[in-house]
């Protein structure tokens, strides 16, 4: 998520990332050459689907929102700051 953030901050075009269960999808609009899937292994996954837009030079995210990633111990959450370029993770064991 931070190639996105910084992508968008640095180009001033913005940047997604799309999350669709054991996928992360990243577009970044102003350095296509980072575009590219992330598979996550077998023993972690997304039940929501979900795209988060970064904005153009700030890199604020375009919606207030988390996502989670159950994997096999622990669950993990990137909770978005809306108005702002933060997120953090929150880590819980199932």
């Amino acid at each position: 998520m931070d190639t996105a953030q910084i992508t968008a901050i640095s180009t001033g075009q913005g940047s997604f990332v799309t999350v669709s269960g054991g996928i992360v999808e990243l577009n970044c609009h102003g350095a296509r050459e980072l575009d590219k899937k992330i598979h996550f292994p077998d023993t972690m996954k997304s039940y929501s689907v979900q795209t988060y837009g970064f904005k153009p030079y700030s890199g604020n995210v375009s919606q207030f929102s988390s996502v989670t990633f159950d994997g096999q111990k622990r669950r993990y959450t990137y909770v978005f700051q809306l108005g702002e370029a933060k997120y953090h993770v929150e880590i819980t064991e199932k």
